[in-house]
C-alpha cells in the first residue's frame, strides 16, 4: 500500500516479488529513473497483484535504455486488476512487460504503455484492461508461449510497421475483446506446425485485420464463431487457412481476402469451407473465389456463361443460381444431384447437394414457374437417360432452395397417383 510517490534513481535498485503480495497504488507513482534490465522482478514461487484504491496510480520507467518494467519469471505470477504500467513511448525502447516461458500474466484491468506492452514467452490472459503501445501491444515471442484475448482491449498506433498482437511464436487463443494496429490487427508469423491460431469472437481491425505469412507459418489459423473481421491479408496462398473448426463454421462478417504473391488458377485460399462460402471474397480483379470438390475455396478465373448456361453469386448472401442437368432430386435423402452446363475451371462437374426444408420444386410454362408434384418430378427423373434442363438454386449454407424445369423438359404424366 503506497502512502506517497517513490522514485528509484539507483541502478542496483529494484524489487523482487518472491511471496504473494498484493500492491496497492492508492494514486501513487512508482517511478524508476534509472537504466535497469527489470524495475520489479516476479520471481519463481512469486505472485504480484497491482491495483489501486484511487485513481491514476501507476508504476513507470522514465528511462529510455530500461528493458522491462516488470520481468515475470518462470514460475512466476502477475496479475494487474487497476493501474497503469508504463514504458517509454519509444521504438529503441523495450517490453513494459516481459513474461518468461512458465510465467504467467493475467490482466483484468488497469492499462499497459510503451513500445510494445507485453512480450510473451509464457502465458498472458487479456480479460480486461487496456494494452496501448506504439509498436507491438502484445509480442509472442517464446515457442511455448500463449495468448488468451478474452475481453479489453489491445492496440498499436505507430505511424509503421506495427501490430496489435504480433504471433512470432506460440499459440493464439481469440474469444473477445477488440485488437487494433495501424498495419495489422494480428500479424501471425510462428513457424511451429504444433501450435495455432483460434479466433471465434471479439473484434479486429487495422490496415489489415489479419496478415498471414504464408512462407513463414507453419501453425493453422482456424476462424470460427461470429467474430468481427473484414479484411484477412497472405502473403501467398496457403492451405493453413481454415473456416471451421471442430464443427463450428465462421459466421462472423464478410472478410476480404487479398494476396501478397502466388496468385494463380486454383490456387487454395480458404480451407474446412462449412456451408460459408458466402462469407469470402477475393479483392483481386482477375480472379474469384469459387469452392472446389474438397471443401477448399480456390482462385478460378471468372467465366463468361454461354447463353443456355449462366452462374449468378449473391456475394452478400453467398446465394448461387445454376443453369444445370437435373440428374436426380432424392425426397427422402434430401438431396440434389446436378452437372454444370457451364465450363467449371477443372473442377468435377457433376455435384449433389442438401435439399432445404422450404426448398420449392417448380417447373415452367409459357414462361411461369408453378409448383411441381414431387411424384412428377421423380417419375420423370427415373425415365430419363440425361437429366433434365432446370435451374439450381443454393443459399448461403450450400443447400438447394429452389429448382426449376425449364419449358424445354419433357414431363412424363403417365405415373401412378398423378
Amino acid at each position: 500500500y503506497l502512502g506517497n510517490n517513490i522514485t528509484v534513481n539507483e541502478t542496483t535498485d529494484h524489487i523482487s516479488i518472491t511471496g504473494d503480495v498484493t500492491l496497492c497504488l492508492n494514486s501513487h507513482a512508482l517511478t524508476s529513473t534509472v537504466a535497469q534490465l527489470s524495475f520489479i522482478y516476479v520471481e519463481d514461487g512469486g505472485s504480484l497483484t497491482l491495483c489501486d484504491c484511487g485513481d491514476g496510480g501507476k508504476v513507470e520507467s522514465l528511462c529510455s535504455s530500461s528493458c522491462h518494467v516488470i520481468f515475470v519469471r518462470k514460475g512466476g505470477s502477475c496479475t494487474i486488476e487497476r493501474g497503469m504500467i508504463s514504458g517509454i513511448d519509444d521504438t529503441l525502447n523495450g517490453e513494459t512487460i516481459m513474461v518468461d516461458s512458465g510465467g504467467f500474466l493475467t490482466l483484468n484491468g488497469g492499462k499497459v504503455t510503451g513500445s510494445t506492452g507485453i512480450y510473451n514467452r509464457g502465458t498472458t490472459t487479456v480479460s480486461g484492461g487496456t494494452v496501448a503501445c506504439d509498436k507491438y501491444g502484445i509480442y509472442g515471442g517464446g515457442n511455448l508461449g500463449v495468448v488468451n484475448m478474452e475481453s479489453g482491449s489491445v492496440s498499436a498506433t505507430g505511424s509503421d510497421g506495427v501490430s496489435g498482437i504480433y504471433m512470432n511464436f506460440g499459440s493464439l487463443v481469440m474469444t473477445g475483446g477488440t485488437v487494433y494496429g495501424t498495419t495489422y490487427g494480428i500479424e501471425l508469423q510462428t513457424a511451429n506446425k504444433e501450435k495455432s491460431f483460434v479466433i471465434s469472437d471479439g473484434t479486429i481491425t487495422g490496415g489489415y485485420g489479419i496478415y498471414f505469412n504464408s512462407e513463414k507459418c507453419k501453425s493453422p489459423l482456424y476462424l470460427t464463431g461470429n467474430p468481427t473481421l473484414s479484411t484477412l491479408h497472405l502473403s501467398k496462398p496457403t492451405t493453413l487457412i481454415f473456416a471451421s473448426k471442430d464443427g463450428s463454421p465462421y459466421s462472423g462478417d464478410e472478410i476480404t481476402v487479398s494476396l501478397g504473391s502466388g496468385e494463380e488458377e486454383n490456387a487454395v485460399i480458404i480451407s474446412g469451407i462449412s456451408g460459408n462460402a458466402g462469407k469470402f471474397t477475393y479483392a483481386g480483379k482477375d480472379f474469384e473465389l469459387a469452392v472446389d470438390g474438397k471443401g477448399n475455396l480456390i482462385l478460378q478465373t471468372p467465366t463468361t456463361a454461354p447463353e443456355h448456361a449462366n452462374h449468378g453469386v449473391d456475394g452478400g448472401s453467398g446465394s448461387q443460381t445454376w443453369t444445370a442437368w437435373v440428374d436426380a432430386v432424392d425426397l427422402e435423402e434430401r438431396a440434389v444431384t446436378y452437372t454444370l452446363l457451364v465450363d467449371s475451371m477443372g473442377e468435377d462437374m457433376e455435384r449433389t447437394a442438401p435439399l432445404a426444408e422450404d426448398a420449392q420444386l417448380l417447373h415452367t410454362y409459357e414462361g411461369e414457374a408453378y409448383p411441381l408434384n414431387p411424384e412428377t418430378l421423380r417419375y420423370t427423373q427415373d425415365m430419363a437417360q440425361d437429366g433434365l434442363v432446370g435451374t439450381v438454386e443454393l443459399n448461403g449454407r450450400e443447400e438447394v432452395v429452389r429448382v426449376q424445369l425449364n419449358v424445354s423438359s419433357q414431363l412424363d404424366l403417365t405415373a401412378a397417383g398423378l
